[in-house]
């Protein structure tokens, strides 16, 4: 049996299989090729069925044809790489230099079954773009049998390409088909001739589920909320959106009404009304903010169906405060689904001074959070003081026992902790901890480790770092046999080298020289 040397091949080695360089052509091979390997494409290439490949030059393995293409569909079924990206069509570079020479109909088919939009401008005819230093742009403004051509596109970034002339977003729907579902778009190049293009674009392609609109260069002088407006009304079927601009009321309101809508980010600058209830959103699962201030999120939140939400991330462009935080998660509390919660993240800009401020308490800090019992990920990255202590800390544990990530603060300085080394063996007995950034007092051991020991049953053997913030580590040998026999598979702890007066503070520089 005939096995394709994938993994050899991959690695940039396939001894005498390789024959030369694979050049992928166009339907008019009068037109000049381009060279497409390791080009990636989203989703795998079914060619077990093709009968149209024939290998120039040998019988044999022309006769293993069929054998080699169930290997590389399988192959493409699992090929992802470490960082998450697919890359079959890398892969099926590789299966044509093996293949040695594919015929000419043979290659002609095999952009049917490309689904991103780089692989298929690669394959249609040189005068619809240019390459200019790596950079795809488009070059053409008249119209061709491009419904055809792109049928199979099911994911367009419009945004990826470069724009070096007007009239180019109204060719947007000639590269989308019946299966495209996600567009990526920014309003760069847009003319007052386009708008109407834009409007339409969810009702001519009802399939569409997933819509993200990045900031562009020079955005939106003619993206009035009418144009907007008009272009989300079409969007019953969206299931996810992402959009970079500031949206009117309006637009929120129909969106609201999406019944399909799982996934929405959105930029805030203004408070709702307190009028203003029940908007809808009763399929969110995902909801990604950002904003100025808590007091917009509240506001936002207030006008919730309860939907079944299991991730809340909020991003700050401003410095929040205490009062400020404690009054959004009591409206957390109120306004979410206890049962189907799971990931509250809040982040700000990164702060280049803390100022003195009024710390969280232990009556305050975590308590509207604590009903939440599926919470895996608490992430509260913020310059903001957290004095907790011990009794907070066995509340956490008690109220989380899924818990896999938790950041409490992620600037450290001046936290002034009052939880000691015992008081936060509870978090390190939950078993499905894997990230941990907390401040303690670890400048003595207040527990006696001959006698202390973790359920080995129960051991924690998914933690491997610790961020102790700005915790002073006084006793290394104590604290390390502690750790060991609760976090064993631990290869990372950071925390300061050398005491800190807590009430003076801590430069920058002197952050970077004490972190260890």
């Amino acid at each position: 049996m005939y096995r394709f040397p994938m993994r050899q091949m991959r690695n940039g080695c396939a001894g005498d299989d390789i024959r030369g360089e694979i050049v992928y052509r166009t339907r008019s091979f009068n037109e000049n090729p381009l060279p497409l390997n390791n080009v990636p494409v989203a989703a795998p290439v079914d060619l077990s069925d093709t009968t149209v490949l024939v290998v120039a030059d040998d019988e044999q393995r022309r006769s293993h044809l069929t054998e080699i293409l169930s290997t590389i569909t399988e192959e493409l079924a699992a090929d992802v790489d470490t960082n998450g990206l697919n890359t079959s069509w890398g892969t099926l570079a590789n299966l044509a230099t093996t293949c040695s020479l594919l015929s000419e109909t043979s290659l002609n088919s095999l952009w049917k079954f490309q689904n991103s939009l780089l692989p298929v401008l690669l394959t249609m005819p040189s005068d619809l773009w240019d390459v200019n230093n790596g950079i795809i742009a488009l070059a053409c403004a008249k119209p061709r049998a491009w419904p055809s051509l792109c049928s199979e596109v099911r994911i367009l970034n419009w945004a990826m390409l470069h724009v070096d002339h007007s009239g180019t977003f109204r060719c947007m729907p000639f590269f989308m088909g019946e299966h495209t579902t996600k567009v990526v778009f920014n309003f760069q190049g847009l003319q007052m001739q386009d708008i109407g293009t834009f409007q339409s674009l969810l009702f001519d392609f009802p399939r569409i589920q997933s819509v993200t609109i990045p900031l562009g260069d020079d955005d939106d002088p003619l993206m009035t909320p009418d144009a907007l407006l008009q272009f989300f009304t079409h969007g019953k079927s969206l299931q996810k959106i992402t959009v970079d601009l500031s949206l009117p009321r309006d637009i929120i309101k129909v969106l609201a009404s999406a019944i399909h809508l799982r996934h929405a980010e959105f930029l805030f600058e203004e408070p709702f009304p307190s009028s203003l209830t029940s908007l809808g959103f009763q399929a969110l699962q995902v909801l990604v903010l950002h904003c100025p201030s808590p007091m917009i999120v509240t506001s936002f939140l207030r006008t919730l169906s309860n939907p079944p939400l299991k991730a809340l991330a909020v991003k700050f462009t401003e410095r929040i405060m205490v009062p400020e935080l404690l009054k959004l998660f009591h409206v957390v509390r109120v306004n979410l689904s206890h049962k189907h919660l799971e990931r509250v993240v809040i982040t700000t800009l990164f702060e280049q001074s803390v100022p003195n401020r009024v710390p969280f308490r232990d009556e305050g800090a975590i308590t509207p959070l604590v009903c939440f019992s599926n919470l895996t990920h608490i992430d509260l990255d913020f310059a903001l003081r957290f004095r907790i202590g011990n009794k907070t800390v066995q509340d956490i544990a008690r109220a989380w026992p899924l818990l896999q990530v938790l950041r409490l603060g992620g600037y450290g300085w001046q936290n002034g902790s009052q939880i000691t080394p015992s008081g936060v063996l509870p978090l390190l007995r939950l078993p499905h901890l894997r990230t941990l950034s907390i401040a303690i007092d670890a400048s003595s051991i207040d527990c006696d480790i001959e006698t202390v020991s973790p359920n080995p049953d129960v051991a924690n053997n998914n933690l491997e770092m610790w961020d102790l913030q700005d915790s002073p580590l006084v006793d290394y040998g104590s604290m390390a046999a502690l750790l060991s026999a609760f976090i064993p598979r631990i290869n990372r702890l950071m925390y300061w080298q050398e005491t800190v007066v807590r009430s003076t503070g801590v430069s920058s520089a002197d952050a970077k020289r004490n972190r260890k």
